[in-house]
């Protein structure tokens, strides 16, 4: 995944988490690429995007783990919630940290819609 594509996710969480009533920050620190204030609550959000999906697959692929050469899972301590952004559809799936247990994660394609989008930030956030 590029650069620009891993910018590009950013700006779509962040604009996401705007359209649902927060207010983000992109921030892009170790673990953590968006700062949020929803109802006056802080959230820590690390963003993962997928610029689409592969051939002959219905499930966006996404690396959830961190480190250049071992990848490591991101607990808690690091962040609050997982945007994984499907760049080529420009929605978000969010998911509270906890409910990611491995350095990769699947999400079918069906579950990315606008009203999913909603519904996976509040279930996150909800968690947190």
């Amino acid at each position: 995944m590029s650069t620009r594509a891993g910018r590009v996710g950013d700006l779509l969480a962040a604009s996401s988490i705007e359209r649902l009533g927060g207010m983000p920050a992109i921030v892009r620190t170790d673990g953590c690429d968006i700062v949020a204030n929803y109802e006056n609550h802080w959230y820590r959000i690390e963003v993962k995007s997928s610029s689409g999906l592969q051939k002959h697959r219905t499930k966006y692929q996404f690396i959830t783990g961190y480190g250049r050469t071992t990848k490591r899972i991101l607990t808690a301590d690091k962040i609050d919630i997982f945007a994984l952004c499907a760049l080529d559809v420009r929605l978000c799936y969010f998911v509270h940290v906890s409910e990611v247990q491995t350095r990769t994660k699947r999400i079918a394609a069906e579950l990315f819609s606008p009203a999913a989008e909603s519904e996976t930030w509040l279930r996150a956030i909800s968690l947190v």
